[in-house]
């Protein structure tokens, strides 16, 4: 799986997944999709092996990115430093350049540091 060496038939049972649909409440529907037990131990196995140095590539572009609870300390953060700002400061957000996720910072991470277990998926 890891070298990119599974047949294409094989394909759909590791990347597809079951799509289960509930009815909520108010009359609309959430589909539930459930995923290969084998692929997501594979890329935790994965995962686990290369954890430090996603850690180091990412902690410079993704604040809240392989940080439990980031995006609520990021949310504090900012909330502290409004509630102790002085007159004249401001927050700037911008997003141009990542404007509807159209960089991947993953994507180049992995080019970056994982050249070797870069794989493109087709099917």
């Amino acid at each position: 799986m890891l070298t990119g060496s599974v047949t294409t038939e094989f394909l759909p049972f590791i990347y597809g997944a079951y799509l289960i649909v509930i009815s909520k409440k108010d009359g609309g529907i959430r589909p539930i999709a459930v995923g290969s037990t084998f692929r997501r131990l594979v890329s935790n196995l994965c995962y686990k092996q290369i954890e430090e140095v996603l850690l180091s590539s990412f902690k410079l572009k993704q604040y809240e990115c392989l940080v439990k609870g980031g995006g609520e300390a990021a949310v504090h953060a900012v909330r502290t430093y409004l509630n102790n700002s002085f007159d004249g400061e401001v927050i700037v957000k911008d997003d141009v350049k990542n404007a509807f996720n159209s960089r991947s910072h993953v994507r180049e991470s992995e080019r970056e540091n994982f050249a070797d277990l870069s794989i493109p998926i087709t099917m």
